[in-house]
């Protein structure tokens, strides 16, 4: 996006084709890193942007270390995208993600089983669908970085409107490209042959996973037999609201 650092991984969700031939549109719905982080500069350009609507997806604490200021005429809802079902609590500090051997081993484990739960009735995402049902574009989704949650997010956005599978991976992954400069400080130093885990783990910290789309991806058909029952027993969307959805942000190609 123009007028944004690549780190600050700011995009445009417009411009990819469905598997019905049609074209998510371009200028009503953006994923991006928190404008906590934009220089002045970049937020003066992101205000400019008059975004209708902003869904936070970061915990009340990350909130409090890096907030951003309210803007005039622009709706901020915040909405954790974090959930556990399973009660296990996980260290995603650098301390808690750089781990080696065994204890690799736990914490890859751990965030396996977190990531097969996140897509599953998330209180967040259904605050996104809502808010985009009712129409109210521009909108904005982030978290901190911009890659994890924000990215699960665009992985059910693209989804529901009929973006293939293949397109929502690179889509996924884009945040790598984003994020390169960071990631290939972050991993330079590690032995992937070495040190698979912690590799795993790194990449997992400063990037994305592909391994982690797949698991989202295998636990969704694991429940599911279709993402359109996924979709209708999650999120409460029938095929009615998924045609609402695709003619409001699809259009002929």
């Amino acid at each position: 996006m123009r007028g944004f650092r690549r780190v600050i991984n700011f995009r445009d969700l417009g411009g990819y084709k469905t598997k019905d031939g049609r074209i998510t549109k371009k200028g009503l719905v953006f994923r991006s890193a928190s404008p906590g982080f934009m220089s002045e500069k970049e937020f003066e350009r992101f205000e400019d942007m008059n975004f209708h609507t902003i869904l936070d997806l970061r915990s009340e604490e990350e909130i409090k270390v890096h907030p951003y200021p309210d803007m005039k005429g622009t709706k901020k809802l915040q909405k954790s995208g974090v959930v556990s079902k399973s009660g296990q609590s996980i260290d995603f500090s650098p301390n808690g993600m750089r781990k080696t051997g065994k204890a690799g081993k736990t914490q890859l484990n751990k965030l396996r089983g977190y990531y097969k739960e996140i897509v599953f009735g998330n209180k967040s995402f259904k605050v996104m669908f809502k808010e985009l049902l009712e129409g109210n574009v521009p909108f904005l989704f982030h978290c901190a970085t911009g890659k994890d949650r924000t990215g699960l997010a665009a992985i059910l956005f693209l989804l529901a409107l009929g973006v293939d599978e293949r397109i929502v991976r690179k889509d996924y992954l884009l945040s790598n490209e984003y994020r390169k400069k960071v990631l290939e400080n972050t991993l330079k130093d590690i032995d992937k042959e070495k040190d698979p885990e912690l590799y795993e783990l790194m990449t997992m910290f400063d990037g994305v996973s592909e391994n982690i789309f797949d698991i989202v991806m295998d636990s969704i058909y694991e429940k599911y037999d279709s993402l359109e029952e996924f979709f209708l027993k999650e999120y409460g969307l029938n095929k009615t609201k998924l045609k609402e959805l695709r003619d409001k942000y699809t259009e002929e190609a």
